[in-house]
C-alpha cells in the first residue's frame, strides 16, 4: 500500500467522523424545540401540566433513538436530552423575564439545578437510548424495549389523572393527560409494527412501566436533597 492510498483513507475517516460529529450534534435540535415548547407552556394556564409531566421527554428520547444502532441511538439520545434540559431552564428565564418585565422580576438561572439535571439526562440517555434501539428487535428484547416507553407514557398518564383528578376534576383530562394517552398509542403502534410482538408487549408493560416510574421518582427526590 502506497503512502498515498494510506492518507486518503486518513482523511477519509477524518471526514467521516467529522461527519458523524455534526450528524449527532443535529439530534440537539429536537430536543431544544421540545424544551422551548414546555418552557412555554409553564407559563401558560392551559398547557402549564404538559411542565410537570414526562411524556414529552420520554417521546423525544423515544424518536432520536428510534431502531438506531445501539451506540448512535445512546448518543443521540443523551444529545437530545442535554440540549433540551438546558434549553427548558434557560427558556424559564426568557419567558418569565418578558412576562414580567414590567414589574421588573428576573427569574435566576441555576447552574446547580442545570447540572445536576444535565447528569440525569445522560443516565436516562444511556437506559433509554439502549432501550430505542432495541425496540426493532423480532424477539423478546423488542418487545420489553417497546413495553418500556409504552408502560412509561401510559403509566405517567396514569399518575397525572389520579394526583390532579382529586385535587381538580378537571385535572382528570388536562393537557399533560391527553398527550400522554396519544403519545402511548403512537409509541405501541410504532414499536409493534416493527417488533411484530404486540401481545408480548402488552404483557411486559406493567412490569417495565413500574420499574420505570418507581425509577422516575429518583431525580426528584435528589434534585430536593442537594440543590
Amino acid at each position: 500500500m502506497t503512502d498515498r492510498s494510506v492518507t486518503d483513507r486518513h482523511r477519509g475517516v477524518e471526514w467521516l467522523s467529522s461527519r458523524m460529529r455534526w450528524s449527532l450534534l443535529f439530534y440537539a435540535i429536537p430536543g431544544i424545540a421540545i424544551a422551548s415548547v414546555i418552557a412555554y407552556a409553564y407559563y401558560n394556564d392551559t398547557f402549564r401540566p404538559l411542565a410537570h409531566t414526562l411524556g414529552l421527554w420520554v417521546a423525544l428520547a423515544f424518536a432520536v433513538s428510534w431502531r438506531r444502532p445501539p451506540r448512535l441511538a445512546i448518543a443521540q439520545t443523551i444529545i437530545a436530552l442535554g440540549a433540551a434540559v438546558v434549553t427548558y431552564y434557560i427558556g424559564l428565564k426568557i419567558f418569565h423575564d418578558i412576562r414580567w418585565a414590567a414589574q421588573g422580576s428576573v427569574f435566576p438561572l441555576g447552574w446547580s439545578r442545570i447540572l445536576l439535571w444535565t447528569g440525569f439526562a445522560i443516565v436516562a440517555g444511556l437506559v433509554l437510548g439502549l432501550h430505542g434501539s432495541c425496540t426493532a428487535n423480532q424477539d423478546w428484547t423488542g418487545a420489553a424495549a417497546g413495553a418500556a416507553f409504552v408502560g412509561l407514557l401510559l403509566g405517567d398518564g396514569i399518575r397525572r389523572a389520579l394526583v390532579w383528578g382529586v385535587v381538580d376534576p378537571a385535572g382528570w383530562w388536562d393537557a399533560a393527560v391527553l398527550v400522554d394517552g396519544l403519545l402511548t398509542i403512537v409509541a405501541f403502534l410504532a414499536a409493534t409494527r416493527v417488533n411484530r410482538r404486540p401481545w408480548l408487549t402488552i404483557a411486559f408493560i406493567p412490569l417495565v412501566g413500574v420499574a420505570g416510574l418507581a425509577a422516575v421518582w429518583v431525580p426528584d427526590m435528589v434534585e430536593q436533597l442537594l440543590v
